[in-house]
């Protein structure tokens, strides 16, 4: 009986001590849909009023792919843009804005694209978690 007791008071601890593991949160911020690129990516300039700037400055010169609706194109330089690889973009409409986590460190991503094709130079990011409704909070853990 006495080692029933140990077993089952050994188990309970040891179960106690578990804690269910934390995945890292990855960063997010908000940014402005701009246009795209020729390698299938979309120019975002990220909304540095409360956030750290990630990209850098970027002279538009209209969509390098397809050609984005909404708002129109202004040919100028825009601050703190980055370039964000996105299986699923919550924004549809050029000047549309939207909330999305990125994965640090994924700058190194190759490009192929025609010597004729408009090049934007900018930080490469890949796009892990997005959202058009809602802020960043959609992505804290519960």
């Amino acid at each position: 009986m006495k080692k029933l007791l140990l077993i089952s008071l050994l188990l309970s601890v040891g179960f106690a001590g578990c804690k269910k593991a934390q995945l890292p949160t990855l960063p997010c911020v908000s940014g402005t849909l701009l246009g795209t690129t020729c390698d299938g990516a979309y120019l975002v300039q990220v909304d540095t009023t409360s956030q750290q700037a990630i990209g850098k400055p970027v002279d538009f010169r209209g969509d390098a792919g397809p050609a984005l609706t909404g708002s129109a194109i202004k040919f100028r330089t825009y601050r703190n843009v980055v370039i964000l690889y996105a299986a699923i973009l919550p924004a549809e409409k050029r000047g549309q804005l939207f909330y999305f986590q990125y994965q640090p460190g994924s700058t190194e991503i190759p490009v192929a694209c025609s010597p004729s094709a408009l090049a934007y130079e900018a930080p490469r990011y890949l796009q892990q978690g997005a959202s058009s409704v809602s802020s960043c909070s959609a992505f804290l853990p519960e």
